[in-house]
């Protein structure tokens, strides 16, 4: 996911106290989905390679597949204090991080669904703010090449809906052309910063 800094604190403390306190399911929340992403335990292993949410946004977790050698955990933006994530009763918000905690292996993943709030409906609605530093992967959908905004390197790879890996390269953009009709989800590494980009692509 890209990188970004909350600023609605309110917001964190009544939705922190709703997730750890209640225990509320939020796999139902009532803002849409607009982003699915697929996170592999290897991929965000440790703190250092953390994922962190974009302002503007809250994930939820439709499910975790982990074994038993570590979990998918949840940080404060400081990287302070990581709790395991709970599907269904775990939800963060901007700024906080998740990550693997432990000694990754083979199939284990964890699918994070992103829900914008809301800026005219959510009773802790946020200022709309433009950010042209932001980096998108355009056009989307496609039914051919996709490309980030950047001139920098990334490490990029393509995965199906279910979590199997389709493509993998080095670059900013990728030809999709050749693969079917369908959703899928484009990891990017920045090769300098070691930054983590998630995005959902849909080929049609």
């Amino acid at each position: 996911m890209k990188i970004y800094h909350i600023k609605n604190l309110l917001f964190i403390s009544i939705l922190l106290f709703s997730t750890t306190i209640y225990a509320q399911d939020f796999s139902h929340a009532s803002n849409p989905v607009v982003d699915v992403s697929i996170f592999k335990s290897s991929e965000i292993n440790g703190i250092e390679n953390a994922l962190t949410i974009q302002e503007g946004y809250f994930v939820t977790f439709a499910q975790v597949f982990e074994g038993n050698t570590g979990d998918f955990e949840w940080a404060f933006p400081d990287g302070s204090s990581g709790q395991p994530i709970n599907t269904g009763q775990t939800s963060l918000p901007a700024g906080f991080k998740i990550y693997y905690d432990g000694q990754p292996i083979d199939g284990e993943f964890i699918i994070v669904y992103g829900h914008e709030i809301s800026t005219t409906e959510s009773t802790f609605a946020l200022n709309e703010i433009e950010d042209n530093s932001r980096t998108i992967l355009f056009p989307n959908p496609t039914n051919s090449e996709v490309a980030l905004n950047s001139d920098k390197l990334y490490e990029i790879s393509v995965f199906d809906i279910l979590g199997n890996k389709v493509m993998e390269l080095t670059g900013n953009s990728i030809n999709m052309e050749h693969l079917s009709n369908a959703t899928y989800i484009v990891n990017a590494l920045d090769i300098e910063t070691k930054e983590n980009l998630s995005y959902k692509v849909i080929k049609k």
